[in-house]
């Protein structure tokens, strides 16, 4: 399991190009490199008490964990998981050991990108942005597989026809 925080926010530019700050809006995520599947949840910070529950909350005692070289994590292994680190700022890919935290870090760029196509998010609506992009990432990325399967949610017991 990969797991990385991000910050889903950033400076707005005013009419005449300065930046004014915004509310730093801080999010956990995770990638099961088994199952492909990501999964997100918006956090007030990113302390290892933070971090931690929400390793705990996704993730069986035993899993091997994967991070970065962030401080939050320092308390990974006492929790029960197996923890491997990769500091990002020696390499991104151990060349000893092949651990990376890739898989993580590609969810946060197609996440962030869609934030930039919509222009945004309010800190109101942050939550509901994130369930609809790890959706879509889980049941379909072409509108048309997002349809067939939105339907299949809706009625997932096949009736006979009369």
């Amino acid at each position: 399991m990969h797991v990385d925080e991000s910050i889903i926010s950033g400076a707005k530019l005013t009419r005449n190009n300065k930046a004014r700050p915004v509310t730093e809006k801080w999010v956990v995520g995770a990638y099961d490199t088994v199952k492909k599947v990501g999964m997100m949840r918006r956090v007030e910070d990113r302390s290892g008490d933070t971090l931690i529950d929400c390793i705990k909350e996704w993730c069986l005692p035993g899993t091997v964990i994967v991070t970065d070289g962030w401080k939050g994590y320092s308390t990974v292994q006492v929790a029960g998981f197996k923890h491997e680190v990769v500091v990002h700022e020696q390499h991104f890919v151990d060349p000893e050991t092949g651990v990376h935290t890739n898989n993580v870090e590609n969810m946060w760029q197609r996440c962030k990108c869609r934030f930039k196509r919509i222009r945004g998010t309010s800190d109101e609506l942050l939550c509901s942005y994130l369930d609809e992009f790890l959706w879509i990432e889980r049941y379909g990325r072409t509108v048309t597989e997002r349809w067939e399967n939105w339907f299949k949610c809706l009625n997932p017991i096949k009736l006979p026809c009369l």
